[in-house]
């Protein structure tokens, strides 16, 4: 949501970081990935709208979701916080969200595993 991975400079991750085995921080992966945020960023106004309709994505799914919500910082709790209190966006810019971030993430399965080191299962 912030931009901060960049398929044209990917991270890169220290020794024992999960991360450093996943495609999803790949520069192809990373291509999919921005090219979705790209769309939701056009269906709010402000940055910080993208927390918002991530955290209300996920929290309308069911009566039951919960969410739970990493952070660094003081800030990001705050903005968090803010973004669950301005309650949900509407629900046509969350079917919209939903379309955009499923086309993705089925782009992301239909390129391979999640993990650069797994290896299928002979017979599944």
């Amino acid at each position: 949501l912030t931009g901060r991975y960049s398929p044209q400079s990917p991270p890169t991750f220290g020794e024992g970081d999960h991360r450093k085995r996943k495609r999803w921080f790949t520069p192809a992966a990373l291509a999919i990935i921005d090219r979705g945020l790209t769309q939701l960023r056009n269906l709010v106004d402000a940055p910080d709208e993208l927390i918002r309709l991530a955290l209300w994505a996920c929290l309308t799914r069911s009566e039951q979701a919960a969410v739970l919500i990493g952070f660094t910082s003081t800030a990001q709790v705050r903005a968090n916080l803010a973004a669950v209190a301005a309650g949900p966006p509407t629900v046509e810019v969350l079917d919209a969200a939903r379309r955009i971030m499923g086309a993705v993430q089925a782009e992301l399965d239909a390129a391979g595993e999640v993990f650069l080191d797994e290896r299928p299962i002979p017979g599944w």
